[in-house]
């Protein structure tokens, strides 16, 4: 699978998640899919988008409500798909350009102090 890069902004709101802590109000997966089976049907960026899914983003936000406001940033900033990381607390927003991920991180960045920029590299399988 060979996809052009993905340009992400990711913000850490600034404090620590108990991960433990977050797996211990965690009810289970939501509902089973087959997003991995979906692999070769992916082309191109937007494609991934739909896929994108963490279990453990309502346990984090309902907890850490801030997250859940670093999630409306990104949105507002203009990204096309947003994400928790793990248990968080950083969350990413992936963009359909470097410009567009420039204009974000210009928008984001005194509002929200902890970000970095970045590109996904992919190889050929």
């Amino acid at each position: 699978l060979h996809l052009p890069p993905l340009y992400l902004v990711l913000i850490n709101p600034g404090f620590p998640v108990s991960t433990a802590e977050i797996f211990n109000k965690f009810g289970g997966l939501t509902s089973p899919d087959d997003n991995v089976s979906q692999r070769e049907r992916i082309r191109g960026w937007r494609e991934i988008l739909p896929l994108l899914r963490n279990d453990l983003e309502a346990v984090t936000i309902d907890s850490y409500p801030a997250v859940g406001l670093v999630k409306q940033a990104l949105h507002a900033s203009g990204a096309d798909g947003v994400l928790m990381s793990g248990s968080g607390p950083t969350v990413f927003g992936i963009y359909s350009s470097q410009a567009a991920q420039e204009r974000a991180y210009q928008q984001l960045k005194v509002a929200h102090p902890r970000w970095w920029i970045c590109q996904t590299e992919t190889t050929p399988s």
